[in-house]
Order: C-alpha cells, then sequence, then structure tokens
C-alpha cells in the first residue's frame, strides 16, 4: 500500500506501475475535530486554547510561550511546566514533547495535551511527579506541523515532511 497525492501519481503511470485507489480523499475520512473532551480529535487550536487555560488554572507551574506563526500563519504555541515557569533555570535538565510533526498523525498531538493535563493535574497529589517537576524543564510543542493537521497532510503547506528535516545525522 502506498500514500500517493494526486498530483504525483503520473510519476506511477510514467514508469507504467498499475495501481489500484483505495481512497481518493484521504482528508474526507479524517476524525471530528473535539466538541468536548471525550475520544474525538482537538483542532491545532482548539490545543492552543487548552494549554493558555491550563496556563491561567496553573500559573505558578505552567506558562505558554508563543512560538510564531505557521506559513499559513497558524499559532504556533508551546508550554513550559516546571516549577518556576517565569525563570529560566539552565541548570535543570530539558525535557522536549513535540507531536504532530505530521498533519496526518494526529495522536501525537493528542497525547501531548494528555502528557500536559496529566502533569499539572497530578502534581499536588503525585510526589514523584512534583519531584521531577521541581527538577526540570518540561517543554511542550503538541502541534508542530498547524498547517498539515488543517489539511490532514503529512507535509506542511511547503510540502516539507517536518519529521525529516532536522539537521542531525539524516542522509
Amino acid at each position: 500500500h502506498l500514500q500517493v497525492r494526486a498530483a504525483d501519481r503520473w510519476q506511477l503511470d510514467a514508469a507504467s506501475i498499475d495501481y489500484v485507489i483505495i481512497e481518493a480523499d484521504l482528508a474526507a475520512s479524517r476524525p471530528l475535530p473535539a466538541s468536548g473532551r471525550g475520544l474525538e480529535y482537538h483542532t491545532s487550536e482548539q490545543v492552543s486554547a487548552r494549554m493558555r487555560e491550563l496556563a491561567d488554572l496553573y500559573p505558578l507551574l505552567a506558562r505558554t510561550i508563543d512560538l510564531g506563526r505557521s506559513w499559513q500563519g497558524r499559532e504556533l504555541t508551546g508550554m513550559l511546566i516546571t516549577d518556576q515557569p517565569w525563570t529560566r533555570e539552565l541548570d535543570e535538565p530539558s525535557l522536549r514533547v513535540l507531536g504532530a510533526h505530521h498533519g496526518d498523525e494526529w495522536s501525537s498531538m493528542e497525547v501531548s495535551l494528555d502528557l500536559i493535563e496529566a502533569l499539572l493535574a497530578s502534581y499536588s497529589s503525585d510526589p514523584e511527579l512534583a519531584a521531577m517537576v521541581d527538577g526540570a524543564e518540561l517543554w511542550f510543542l503538541p502541534v508542530v506541523n498547524p498547517d498539515g493537521v488543517a489539511a490532514y497532510s503529512r507535509r506542511n503547506s511547503r510540502g516539507v515532511d517536518l519529521n525529516r528535516n532536522y539537521s542531525y545525522r539524516w542522509q
């Protein structure tokens, strides 16, 4: 099975490769955005809004970070969770959690958001978790590719596969 953009099918035709189209419009089969917190998926805008709500609820543990805008102008919103979210503690280890590199893999966005919610909600009742939050900076960007999420596309709006675009040892 291959997932091929309609604009690229000419390459299969040019190579005389036979194929059968199983799903002509993959985006039409994408999951529904959330109307409430349940089994539905969020939009990238809903994820950003929820992080701002959580930062307001837990101002001593979390703050949102505006990382700019995507190529199509969508928010890139991050969150820092730590015991002093308004002060950089450079002597503490940092952990980075990134979701939705691929816009058609919404589960990574949801896992990132669920982890944020669980960390904040359990901080006061779980001493081991509190010690981890107190001793580290936990950086979250649940939606790396908001344009891809909106289009339900692996790549961003410029055709780049963000998960293959880091500078470290990619061939």
